[in-house]
């Protein structure tokens, strides 16, 4: 009897046993086919997590807070991205695509380019106002008064603490009223661009001149309106 006994508790301890060891296998093998992902494909992993990141910095660098609002801006982007739902991740890897990029540089290079031509370096005064930078005057074909630079542009160097801009505008005022060629313009006034942004230039035009009259001032105007790339 005690025999039996012995037996059927030597049985329970080694069923016991065997389950306990298929459960164990049971997990490992979960471990295995969750935890392990294809070198290759950790790879495109990691870079559409790098796309993504650049699409959420994209959407602060234009401060937008969010999705739509993001969106709605990168349509002046000629990038319509209504096709991502989820998050700014989506928006990054879908405009990373757009541009063709083949790699997160890239497409970091690419964006900030794209977004430097819709981005004023001056805060606008509205959604359709941008203070500018400096005004000229376009008398005539060969020659283009000064006017003077905008107190938004000053006070921004001054913002910023950009001495050698700011001694280049206190330079440059002595010549306010006077006429420059085009020429003159593009070498006295590139300092303006930025790489990031783009600067408003105001142009009159006073006289009775066609824009062909005028093609090389309005082209060195708008250079200047340029980003510096």
């Amino acid at each position: 009897m005690f025999d039996q006994r012995r037996v059927s508790q030597e049985r329970v301890i080694g069923i016991s046993f065997v389950d306990i060891l298929i459960q164990a296998v049971f997990v490992l093998l979960v471990a295995l086919f969750v935890g392990y992902v294809d070198p290759s494909v950790q790879i495109v992993l990691e870079e559409q997590s790098e796309y993504g990141q650049i699409g959420k910095d994209l959407c602060n660098k234009v401060n937008k807070d969010s999705l739509e609002a993001c969106r709605e801006y990168l349509k002046d982007v000629k990038i319509d991205v209504k096709s991502t739902k989820k998050d700014y991740g989506e928006v990054g890897e879908y405009i990373c695509r757009s541009f063709e990029a083949d790699s997160p540089e890239n497409c970091k290079s690419i964006t900030d380019r794209e977004l430097a031509r819709i981005r004023p370096c001056l805060k606008p005064i509205s959604e359709y106002s941008i203070p500018p930078t400096l005004t000229l005057s376009l008398k005539n074909p060969n020659e283009i008064e000064f006017i003077g630079f905008s107190p938004t542009f000053i006070q921004r160097l001054e913002e910023v603490g950009d001495k050698v801009r700011l001694a280049r505008v206190l330079e440059l005022d002595r010549l306010k009223g006077r006429f420059l060629t085009p020429q003159q313009v593009q070498s006295d006034f590139d300092f303006i661009r930025e790489k990031n942004c783009y600067h408003s230039v105001h142009t009159r035009r006073p006289g009775p001149y066609s824009d062909n009259d005028l093609r090389e001032s309005l082209a060195v105007a708008g250079r200047l309106r340029q980003p510096n790339q």
